[in-house]
């Protein structure tokens, strides 16, 4: 019995068994010359003694089948299958395989095929889990492979790019050298870039990450049309450098205002930090970014382009008052796939713990995205981003606007210099008294009666311990709207 990680434990009825089975056939061997049968003349013999040889027929994935695809490219779950030889496990990873670097067709670097020996991997084009890990035998303990990971940097990439690891053949794996990947990874991961904003967030960054940061002055290119997201200190800054840009585009401006609601007297103090801006202007070509979480794939922060400008419509003929016209943007999306959608008016409110609205705002979904202010990036997640410390003039900004990166990948950082990641010496002091909670379980001392009687119950005391606590426009829509452009 094989396996793979990419899991249920599924069974193939006899008739499933053997469609797989000439499939297998078909492909190892060249196409048979073609005969005056069609493919309803097939015959098999229910014993499996005799076939009538003849084209072989489109291979169709079971539902079974279909739906471990399905768990592993479209819910993003880690996935283990496996099976009696015969079942078809080898077409189904083919099939993943396929259907994943679709997926990543336009950053291939997410998609990592392995598998445990070097004949799995060259049979599915892929190389070994020894190879991409980077690790040789991996008979070293995990401090010492993570070191050797990290002198290599095709390797240390290859563990902060991939979203989607295969392992064919994984039962050949054994436990052990498991465990060692798990931690590898978690530790690659996970903590080098958060150790380097960790230290600048305390206001003691060590000479590494210095040199690390300075390294990531490098530009940053990307094939799919959109620019990094720079940010700035002032929104004076961020607004010339939008302007500038949508007016080095060529046609029409399209201009759309917000609608206020709410008591006038305290709406537009209420509304005054709004993420939707009281109005924007756009045009064909401008970059934009999504202020709302729409559903997975499109959330807050997503970069698009605006394509062209339609009417809204409804699929229902008794709702059809609304025919503004509004942007269609090209967005891409987390997964490295684009959406096109019609975006129209949201609703932001402001409310009292009661549930009460005291203001509201009805705006597009959409702000200018060459630039952004440090201020307005806070509790964002950005892919691409990029940073002038030279322009950083507050204590903390420089820690906010770096963190605003999902990782050193799309990150560009200019004029890094270490005077320039300031940490207020109060907020340095907050973190240094914080302590864990087990470490406040471990050291506080619990008192006794003879506290009270020889020292008196305001002698009683804690220890507290210095330390951080670690604690879709689809295409049917598209063709019934109406085009104005």
């Amino acid at each position: 019995m094989t396996s793979k990680t990419v899991g249920l434990l599924w069974d193939a009825t006899q008739s499933a068994v053997k469609e797989q089975r000439k499939k297998l056939k078909s492909q190892s061997k060249k196409p048979e010359p073609e005969t005056d049968l069609s493919p309803g003349d097939t015959h098999t013999n229910v014993n499996g003694h005799t076939a009538t040889k003849t084209k072989a027929s489109a291979f169709t994935l079971s539902s079974e089948q279909q739906q471990i695809i399905d768990l592993v490219v479209k819910d993003q779950r880690s996935v283990f299958f496996t099976g009696p030889a015969g079942t078809g496990k080898s077409v189904l990873m083919r099939a993943i395989i396929s259907e994943l670097k679709k997926k990543w067709a336009r950053d291939p670097e997410r998609l990592s095929v392995t598998a445990s020996t070097g004949l799995a991997a060259c049979n599915i084009g892929g190389q070994t889990l020894h190879s991409f890990a980077g690790i040789g035998l991996g008979k070293e303990d995990v401090p010492t492979l993570v070191k050797k990971i990290r002198r290599n940097a095709k390797a240390k990439n290859r563990w902060l790019r991939t979203k989607t690891l295969i392992i064919d053949e994984v039962s050949m794996v054994d436990g052990e050298l498991f465990d060692k990947l798990s931690l590898i990874a978690r530790t690659i991961r996970n903590n080098e870039f958060a150790d380097m904003l960790n230290e600048m967030r305390l206001g003691r960054i060590s000479d590494h990450s210095i040199q690390t940061f300075k390294e990531l002055a490098r530009p940053l290119t990307f094939d799919d049309g959109l620019d990094v997201t720079e940010l700035f200190p002032t929104r004076q800054e961020v607004e010339r450098s939008n302007e500038s840009r949508l007016r080095s585009l060529s046609g029409e401006t399209y201009h759309y205002d917000c609608v206020d609601s709410g008591d006038a007297n305290i709406r537009d103090k209420l509304l005054a930090n709004m993420m939707a801006p009281k109005s924007i202007d756009l045009k064909k070509g401008a970059q934009v970014m999504l202020i709302k979480n729409m559903d997975d794939t499109l959330v807050n922060g997503s970069l698009g382009k605006l394509e062209k400008k339609i009417k809204a419509f409804s699929r229902d003929p008794e709702n059809m008052k609304d025919l503004r016209e509004y942007p269609v943007i090209r967005f891409t999306t987390t997964d490295g796939t684009h959406r096109v959608i019609l975006c129209t008016p949201e609703d932001w409110k402001v409310e009292l713990p009661t549930g009460e609205v005291q203001a509201s705002r009805k705006q597009l979904p959409l702000i200018l995205a060459w630039a952004l202010s440090i201020h307005k990036a806070q509790g964002q997640t950005l892919e691409r981003v990029k940073v002038d410390l030279g322009k950083v003039f507050e204590k903390g900004q420089a820690y906010v606007a770096l963190s605003r990166a999902v990782s050193k990948n799309g990150l560009q950082v200019l004029r890094f210099e270490k005077s320039k990641v300031m940490a207020h010496p109060r907020v340095v002091q907050f973190y240094n008294k914080l302590y864990s909670a087990e470490s406040a379980i471990k050291t506080k001392k619990t008192p006794t009666i003879s506290d009270f009687v020889h020292q008196g119950a305001a002698s009683v005391s804690t220890t507290r311990r210095k330390g951080m606590t670690v604690v879709d426009l689809d295409e049917d829509d598209a063709t019934t709207a109406a085009y104005s452009r």
